[in-house]
């Protein structure tokens, strides 16, 4: 069940919940409309919310820490009257679309919705001999320690004894990027590149400058 918090005014709020009814008629999907930010806040703790939809006023260092850092599964969409840029170093679980022109915005960026949400497969790494299941979309990145791998997850850190080429490659279908011999990230968990530097949530993770190129390609093919 895909669930969707909305606050907006009342008729945009109309306007997006037509659109969303147009582009999820094939999902199990609800909403929840809110015309006080504390509403929503008071709601989250008991509830969870997939994407929450609100005004560009709400955009603020306070909201973040609130309702953003707390939950890295979630998208965030802010409706907004400023010209809008879609490069794809911009790309992270907050998204803008132009409150002018909602049906459009909104079409438009779920492709980037629906791959943040897709990840429910598992993943079964060998642990003592045993088979342990693993949901993709909990990983946030892989790193290559000597022979092993460590699976830095939102349950923790899990190591396995295997090659990070047979990860690279496994794991590819499942858009994790190879960014440094070292290191294979989730992308849906990447907020922010820089020349030598990639944010994983709050985490910084070396950039090598040689895979450059070939990450910015692939990149830009997932956000198309």
């Amino acid at each position: 069940m895909l669930r969707i918090a909305i606050l907006e005014n009342e008729e945009n709020a109309k306007k997006i919940i037509f659109q969303l009814g147009e582009i999820l008629k094939e999902e199990d999907w609800t909403f929840h409309y809110f015309s006080k930010i504390s509403e929503l806040a008071k709601a989250q703790l008991s509830k969870e919310y997939n994407i929450i939809i609100l005004q560009d006023k709400f955009d603020t260092p306070r909201v973040t820490e609130r309702f953003i850092h707390p939950y890295p599964e979630r998208v965030i969409v802010f409706t907004t009257s400023k010209e809008i840029s879609y490069e794809f170093y911009d790309y992270n679980q907050i998204l803008y679309v132009n409150r002018n022109c909602l049906e459009n915005e909104l079409r438009n960026v779920y492709p980037c919705i629906k791959r943040k949400m897709k990840n429910d497969d598992e993943y079964f790494f060998s642990y003592n001999h045993i088979s342990v299941p693993l949901k993709i979309k909990e990983i946030y990145y892989i790193e290559k320690e000597n022979k092993n791998l460590i699976y830095h997850t939102k349950k923790g850190e899990f190591r396995e004894r295997k090659n990070i080429s047979d990860a690279e490659r496994y794991f590819e279908k499942y858009q994790f990027l190879r960014i440094h011999s070292s290191f294979l990230v989730n992308f849906q968990y990447i907020t922010k590149f820089e020349s030598d530097t990639v944010y994983v949530n709050q985490i910084q993770l070396p950039f090598a400058r040689l895979r450059r190129q070939e990450i910015i390609d692939k990149v830009r093919k997932l956000t198309k």
